[in-house]
């Protein structure tokens, strides 16, 4: 079975497609990366220039926010801070938006886009899913961790980029 952009090729199933099952396709693999970054390595100075692996991580926790909040999310209050315990603080984060993202009225929720309406988890996916990727490589590349990035998630990549490319 080959996966490509989520999509299952060559009569097997395919894998479910709503914006929490998206979401965790792409958690996953974070997931483990975070849970493997020793507790001394998250001040360690990232690829991008200037952030640690905390900051990065942080960022991932901001932005999602900042998009599901201005499209009718509920998250917890106060937001999880990375610099009082980094996995617990994406392990509540991303829990949070996977349920976030469970419901309709959010995960289903229209967006205007500059390339036309899309859904509120469907831009999550594409935009935001794209850099738990990148980001995640950042991470682990500042911590000594895991930086392989499987080909489904890459062949993944390659159509979000060609579907958008093909949108300009």
């Amino acid at each position: 079975m080959v996966v490509v952009g989520g999509r299952c090729q060559g009569g097997a199933m395919p894998m479910p497609q709503d914006p929490a099952s998206r979401y965790d396709r792409r958690n996953t693999p974070l997931v483990r990366v975070v849970d493997a970054v020793p507790d001394d390595a998250w001040d360690a100075p990232s690829p991008c220039e200037g952030w640690s692996a905390a900051d990065v991580l942080q960022h991932l926790v901001d932005t999602q926010r900042t998009f599901l909040l201005t499209n009718g999310a509920s998250l917890p209050d106060p937001a999880p801070v990375v610099a009082q315990g980094p996995a617990l603080a994406w392990r509540t984060h991303s829990e949070a938006v996977a349920r976030a993202l469970a419901d309709p009225r959010v995960g289903e929720a229209p967006y205007e886009t500059p390339f036309g309406v899309s859904t509120v988890g469907q831009v999550l996916d594409d935009f935001y899913g794209f850099d738990m990727v990148v980001l995640r490589w950042d991470v682990a590349r500042a911590t000594g961790g895991d930086t392989s990035i499987a080909d489904a998630e890459l062949d993944t990549l390659d159509v979000d980029i060609a579907e958008q490319s093909a949108l300009v």
